[in-house]
């Protein structure tokens, strides 16, 4: 089930709750940890490389020419990279400013680039190069500080056990006989009754174990080519490619390790990264990113420097310096790393203009790297003039538009400087209906077509934050972490989606309430949440525009605190959970009465349900639950109530629950 978790709290602990698919999946504290690593590296580069590239017309030749996998196999033959040298690789991609690498072991093709004890078809046994090309790789990346990721595809082009064929590699003369025996016609839809094909899911875990075994630290698994069955039934299903039990063996084998798979659709359980191939998130240019994008999993984005992945010798129409620099800023942008793609010469040399790019991206990642590492995606959503990136209170716009004044639509919340990054000058700023104008006439510094403008916000007195959080407590004993943080920062410091150091205080709040043993502390979980979780800003008269706050999932559009709008929360709580977040302020500012369920509330209810669906329709169990939800409203086994902590600014804040819930967990707070 695919869940819009809407909560500020939620948000926070983002990486600590399950993904949409991954209820039983529960990442250990190194994985937790190698997410977070991987999340502020931002940037890495990506290298298809294998005896494809001898041919010179990318990686996937095999496929498009209907090579006969037999005569491909002979090419292994004639692999000498002579002018490979894995140091200067390393080196010329760490200077880029990228901090981890993703090299193809296996591709396609089935040719692995190390060596292994499950097939002699590799760079050590079937060569006469003889050497294992990702131990040096590996090597190199361990000395230089450059974290090792490594792809693996899921099919294989050449071996007769992997069957039956997907819908890609059917031209290469596979005969139908493994190990001797004719493999028989067998319903494709049923492929674990295969024992062709469960021999090749043991070679695929073979191989793996000695990935992660022989190769050190391994930052994450980059899985490609479940797509390959999507013409069939059950092709697409996690049991059909094992994918259970890969996962449980990456992580078992390396607990630190991720797991990514470029299938294109929404993470299965026990997937670390959520992978966009050729576009940023939230982006469908290419036809590959219709999935919805995990609000719990980092994110990342593939992309070439040219048009090809493999080593394409016609292919010289390389993406311009600036236009690269640009794509990983825009990435940034959106919360996500860019995995930018090189694909080596069949010498074993780096193509000259992906160096050149190399070094462009590098000597602009040593001024402005500070603005993309470590960053979040930006409080303000992607503008015509560019785009912007967050670093605790600090807060970084990126001008890609050549304009004298840029309107930024923020609100000046305490705003302490306005300067520009490079040299730390002032930038003047004026308040504007809806936001600040920046005016960028002074003569920024420009850089790869990109000025960058720096906003400060104040930091948190944390002596005060820790005096106001005790006597808060002192007064509401049974408030949650939820309750705590709201009160304490957010109405304090200024709206959830602006607000200065936010992780940072609630990585505090996290740590002293846990202290005190609150109930209700640390990382909510999504299977805690009710059949309905929906908090946001509607507009119920339908003349506005709906808008979602910012502070609750980070792609979608932020609004401001504007008058005439509904803070809906709807939620239903069952199996004994008590709700997320009851405002003990809110409850006692609405009176402390248990609000009558009238005709009049319904209808406006009604207005309400229409708005929130306008904002997510596809939030799944609500369009169904509707009916079932007012009938017991109006049988009475649930209550409503509402608060109106924003004054008369606000409608009314309604919630639903269960009534032996409400009385057991409200009434005590409000009485």
């Amino acid at each position: 089930m695919r869940y819009i978790l809407l909560s500020i709290i939620i948000f926070i602990f983002t990486f600590a709750a399950p993904a949409a698919g991954q209820e039983n999946y529960i990442p250990t504290p190194e994985n937790m940890k190698s997410r977070q690593e991987f999340s502020q590296a931002r940037f890495g580069i990506f290298i298809h490389w294998g005896i494809y590239s001898m041919l010179g017309d990318g990686e996937w030749v095999m496929h498009n020419k209907n090579i006969n996998c037999k005569e491909y196999e002979k090419l292994a033959g004639g692999f000498y990279p002579s002018k490979f040298d894995a140091a200067e690789w390393v080196s010329a991609i760490k200077l880029s400013g990228a901090k981890y690498i993703c090299i193809t072991s296996r591709h396609h093709d089935g040719f692995s680039i190390f060596k292994t004890a499950a097939s002699s078809y590799n760079s050590v046994d079937a060569t006469p190069f003889g050497r294992d090309i990702l131990a040096e790789i590996a090597q190199e990346c361990h000395k230089q500080g450059v974290r090792l990721h490594i792809y693996y595809s899921h099919i294989d082009w050449g071996r007769e056990d992997y069957y039956p064929v997907g819908r890609t590699g059917r031209g290469t003369g596979r005969t139908g006989i493994f190990d001797g025996k004719q493999l028989p016609q067998i319903d494709s839809s049923v492929f674990r009754t295969n024992w062709a094909y469960e021999n090749y899911l043991k070679f695929m875990d073979t191989q793996l174990t000695e990935l992660l075994t022989n190769y050190g630290p391994v930052g994450a698994i980059w899985f490609d080519g479940l797509w390959d069955r999507d013409e069939q039934e059950n092709g697409l299903n996690a049991e059909t490619w094992n994918l259970a039990n890969q996962y449980a063996l990456i992580h078992k084998l390396q607990p630190g390790c991720l797991v990514g798979n470029n299938h294109h659709m929404d993470p299965f359980p026990g997937e670390d990264i959520q992978i966009f191939e050729r576009d940023i998130p939230g982006q469908n240019l290419y036809g590959y990113s219709e999935q919805a994008i995990s609000t719990v999993l980092p994110l990342e984005t593939c992309q070439t420097m040219n048009r090809s992945w493999g080593y394409r010798v016609t292919d010289t129409t390389y993406k311009s310096e600036e236009f690269l620099i640009k794509y990983l800023v825009q990435t940034a942008a959106k919360g996500a790393n860019l995995l930018l793609n090189i694909g080596p010469r069949p010498d074993g040399t780096l193509p000259d203009k992906a160096i050149a790019r190399l070094k462009a991206i590098g000597e602009w990642m040593e001024k402005y790297g500070e603005t993309i590492y470590g960053t979040t995606a930006g409080i303000v959503p992607e503008q015509l003039w560019g785009v912007s990136t967050k670093k605790g209170h600090r807060n970084f716009l990126h001008v890609f538009q050549d304009t004298s004044s840029i309107f930024v639509p923020l609100a000046d919340t305490g705003i302490l400087e306005c300067k520009a990054f490079a040299d730390g000058s002032p930038v003047k700023f004026s308040k504007r209906e809806g936001g600040i104008e920046i005016d960028l006439s002074g003569g920024l510094e420009e850089d790869g077509g990109i000025r960058v403008v720096e906003l400060v916000y104040p930091a948190v007195d944390r002596k005060a934050l820790e005096s106001s959080v005790k006597s808060f407590l002192e007064r509401y004993p049974k408030a949650t972490l939820q309750d705590v943080y709201k009160n304490n920062f957010q109405d304090v410091y200024g709206p959830a989606h602006i607000m200065a150091d936010r992780e940072g205080v609630i990585a505090y709040l996290e740590r002293e309430l846990k202290k005190m043993k609150l109930e209700g502390a640390g990382p909510v979980k999504a299977k805690q949440l009710s059949e309905v979780n929906f908090a946001g800003r509607a507009d119920t008269s339908g003349k506005m525009p709906v808008q979602q706050k910012r502070d609750a999932s980070y792609y979608y559009t932020p609004c401001g605190w504007r008058n005439n709008y509904y803070q809906v929360s709807l939620e239903v709580v069952s199996d004994g959970l008590v709700p997320i977040g009851t405002f003990a302020d809110a409850f006692i500012a609405g009176g402390g009465e248990e609000p009558k369920v009238t005709e009049e509330w319904l209808q406006e209810w009604t207005l309400i349900k229409k708005a929130v669906k306008r904002v997510a329709p596809g939030i799944e169990g609500y369009r169904s639950d509707d009916a079932k939800i007012t009938a017991l409203i109006k049988e009475g086994k649930y209550v409503v109530h509402h608060s109106t902590q924003y004054g008369e600014a606000y409608k009314p804040h309604y919630r639903i629950m269960r009534r032996d819930i409400f009385e057991a967990s409200i009434l005590p707070l409000i009485k």
